[in-house]
Protein backbone atom coordinates (compact mmCIF):
# COMPACT_ATOMS: atom_id res chain seq x y z
CA UNK A 1 0.00 0.00 0.00
CA UNK A 2 1.20 3.48 -0.84
CA UNK A 3 -0.67 5.06 2.07
CA UNK A 4 2.25 5.19 4.55
CA UNK A 5 4.75 6.17 1.86
CA UNK A 6 3.17 9.57 1.10
CA UNK A 7 2.85 10.51 4.76
CA UNK A 8 6.33 9.21 5.51
CA UNK A 9 7.89 11.27 2.71
CA UNK A 10 5.96 14.38 3.82
CA UNK A 11 7.04 13.86 7.43
CA UNK A 12 10.63 13.35 6.30
CA UNK A 13 10.47 16.67 4.38
CA UNK A 14 9.19 18.51 7.43
CA UNK A 15 11.70 16.95 9.83
CA UNK A 16 14.54 17.60 7.40
CA UNK A 17 13.59 21.26 7.02
CA UNK A 18 13.25 21.79 10.78
CA UNK A 19 16.64 20.17 11.38
CA UNK A 20 18.11 22.28 8.58
CA UNK A 21 16.74 25.46 10.20
CA UNK A 22 18.07 24.50 13.63
CA UNK A 23 21.56 23.82 12.28
CA UNK A 24 21.87 26.61 9.72
CA UNK A 25 20.14 29.73 11.06
CA UNK A 26 22.23 31.50 13.69
CA UNK A 27 20.36 33.17 16.54
CA UNK A 28 17.22 31.07 16.06
CA UNK A 29 15.92 29.99 19.45
CA UNK A 30 14.50 26.73 18.20
CA UNK A 31 13.39 25.65 21.69
CA UNK A 32 10.47 28.08 21.50
CA UNK A 33 9.31 26.76 18.13
CA UNK A 34 9.78 23.13 19.08
CA UNK A 35 7.89 23.59 22.36
CA UNK A 36 5.00 25.23 20.49
CA UNK A 37 4.96 22.35 18.02
CA UNK A 38 5.15 19.71 20.73
CA UNK A 39 2.42 21.27 22.88
CA UNK A 40 0.06 21.76 19.93
CA UNK A 41 0.82 18.23 18.80
CA UNK A 42 0.00 16.90 22.27
CA UNK A 43 -3.17 19.00 22.39
CA UNK A 44 -4.22 17.66 18.98
CA UNK A 45 -3.51 14.10 20.07
CA UNK A 46 -5.54 14.57 23.26
CA UNK A 47 -8.42 16.04 21.23
CA UNK A 48 -8.27 13.08 18.87
CA UNK A 49 -8.17 10.47 21.65
CA UNK A 50 -10.80 12.08 23.91
CA UNK A 51 -14.09 10.24 24.06
CA UNK A 52 -16.03 13.49 24.42
CA UNK A 53 -17.62 15.18 21.45
CA UNK A 54 -15.94 18.48 20.46
CA UNK A 55 -18.47 20.75 22.21
CA UNK A 56 -18.35 18.79 25.47
CA UNK A 57 -14.56 18.72 25.28
CA UNK A 58 -14.45 22.51 24.93
CA UNK A 59 -16.77 22.82 27.91
CA UNK A 60 -14.50 20.64 30.07
CA UNK A 61 -11.40 22.58 28.90
CA UNK A 62 -13.06 25.90 29.68
CA UNK A 63 -14.20 24.67 33.07
CA UNK A 64 -10.71 23.46 34.01
CA UNK A 65 -9.09 26.68 32.79
CA UNK A 66 -11.68 28.77 34.67
CA UNK A 67 -10.91 26.97 37.91
CA UNK A 68 -7.18 27.52 37.38
CA UNK A 69 -7.66 31.22 36.57
CA UNK A 70 -9.86 31.78 39.64
CA UNK A 71 -7.27 30.04 41.81
CA UNK A 72 -4.51 32.15 40.26
CA UNK A 73 -6.43 35.40 40.83
CA UNK A 74 -7.18 34.46 44.43
CA UNK A 75 -3.56 33.46 45.03
CA UNK A 76 -2.02 36.54 43.43
CA UNK A 77 -1.60 39.79 45.32
CA UNK A 78 -2.78 42.16 42.60
CA UNK A 79 -6.16 40.83 41.57
CA UNK A 80 -7.86 41.95 38.38
CA UNK A 81 -9.13 45.47 37.92
CA UNK A 82 -11.86 46.31 35.44
CA UNK A 83 -11.00 49.42 33.40
CA UNK A 84 -13.02 52.48 34.28
CA UNK A 85 -15.13 54.28 31.69
CA UNK A 86 -15.92 51.44 29.30
CA UNK A 87 -18.81 52.13 26.96
CA UNK A 88 -21.43 49.60 25.93
CA UNK A 89 -19.51 49.00 22.71
CA UNK A 90 -16.29 48.44 24.69
CA UNK A 91 -18.05 45.92 26.96
CA UNK A 92 -19.57 44.20 23.93
CA UNK A 93 -16.18 43.90 22.29
CA UNK A 94 -14.61 42.68 25.52
CA UNK A 95 -17.25 40.03 26.05
CA UNK A 96 -17.11 38.94 22.39
CA UNK A 97 -13.43 38.03 22.79
CA UNK A 98 -14.59 34.66 24.08
CA UNK A 99 -16.38 33.95 20.80
CA UNK A 100 -13.32 34.96 18.83
CA UNK A 101 -11.42 32.22 20.69
CA UNK A 102 -14.26 29.72 20.92
CA UNK A 103 -15.13 29.49 17.24
CA UNK A 104 -11.62 28.56 16.00
CA UNK A 105 -11.18 26.16 18.93
CA UNK A 106 -14.50 24.48 18.12
CA UNK A 107 -13.55 24.18 14.45
CA UNK A 108 -10.17 22.78 15.51
CA UNK A 109 -11.89 20.25 17.80
CA UNK A 110 -14.19 19.07 15.00
CA UNK A 111 -11.23 18.80 12.62
CA UNK A 112 -9.16 16.88 15.18
CA UNK A 113 -11.97 14.32 15.52
CA UNK A 114 -12.48 13.87 11.79
CA UNK A 115 -9.03 14.17 10.21
CA UNK A 116 -6.10 11.79 10.59
CA UNK A 117 -3.51 12.85 13.15
CA UNK A 118 -0.81 13.07 10.47
CA UNK A 119 -2.87 15.59 8.49
CA UNK A 120 -3.56 17.64 11.63
CA UNK A 121 0.17 17.68 12.38
CA UNK A 122 1.12 18.90 8.94
CA UNK A 123 -1.65 21.51 9.01
CA UNK A 124 0.21 23.12 11.91
CA UNK A 125 2.58 24.46 9.29
CA UNK A 126 -0.16 26.47 7.54
CA UNK A 127 0.16 29.42 9.94
CA UNK A 128 3.96 29.72 9.74
CA UNK A 129 3.82 29.46 5.95
CA UNK A 130 1.10 32.11 5.82
CA UNK A 131 3.09 34.41 8.11
CA UNK A 132 6.17 33.80 5.97
CA UNK A 133 4.29 34.77 2.79
CA UNK A 134 2.75 37.88 4.39
CA UNK A 135 6.14 38.97 5.74
CA UNK A 136 7.84 38.58 2.38
CA UNK A 137 5.08 39.81 0.05
CA UNK A 138 3.45 42.60 2.04
CA UNK A 139 6.15 43.76 4.46
CA UNK A 140 9.19 43.23 2.26
CA UNK A 141 10.92 41.09 4.89
CA UNK A 142 14.37 39.94 3.83
CA UNK A 143 14.52 36.18 4.25
CA UNK A 144 17.75 34.23 4.25
CA UNK A 145 18.44 31.50 1.73
CA UNK A 146 18.19 28.91 4.51
CA UNK A 147 14.68 30.08 5.45
CA UNK A 148 13.62 29.92 1.80
CA UNK A 149 14.88 26.36 1.49
CA UNK A 150 13.24 25.25 4.75
CA UNK A 151 9.85 26.76 3.93
CA UNK A 152 9.98 25.38 0.39
CA UNK A 153 10.63 21.88 1.72
CA UNK A 154 7.80 22.22 4.29
CA UNK A 155 5.51 23.49 1.54
CA UNK A 156 6.40 20.48 -0.64
CA UNK A 157 5.55 18.18 2.26
CA UNK A 158 2.18 19.88 2.68
CA UNK A 159 1.47 19.65 -1.05
CA UNK A 160 2.25 15.94 -0.90
CA UNK A 161 -0.28 15.48 1.91
CA UNK A 162 -2.91 17.49 0.01
CA UNK A 163 -2.32 15.54 -3.19
CA UNK A 164 -2.09 12.18 -1.45
CA UNK A 165 -5.61 10.98 -2.29
CA UNK A 166 -5.55 12.02 -5.96
CA UNK A 167 -2.05 10.54 -6.39
CA UNK A 168 -3.08 7.23 -4.79
CA UNK A 169 -6.15 7.05 -7.02
CA UNK A 170 -4.11 7.88 -10.12
CA UNK A 171 -1.45 5.27 -9.30
CA UNK A 172 -4.08 2.58 -8.58
CA UNK A 173 -5.75 3.22 -11.94
CA UNK A 174 -2.38 3.26 -13.72
CA UNK A 175 -1.23 -0.02 -12.10
CA UNK A 176 -4.51 -1.80 -12.98
CA UNK A 177 -4.21 -0.98 -16.67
Amino acid sequence: SLYPIFKGVALFFVLLSVLFLILSVPGLDFRVYLSIGVTWGAYTWLKKMARLDPVSGLFVESLLLSVMVVALVLYSDGGIEVPVGLTVIDWSLLLSCGLVSLIPLALFAFAAKNLPLSVMGLLQFVLPLTQFCVAVIFYGQIISFEMHVAFLVIFLGMILVVLESPLKMFLRIKWRS
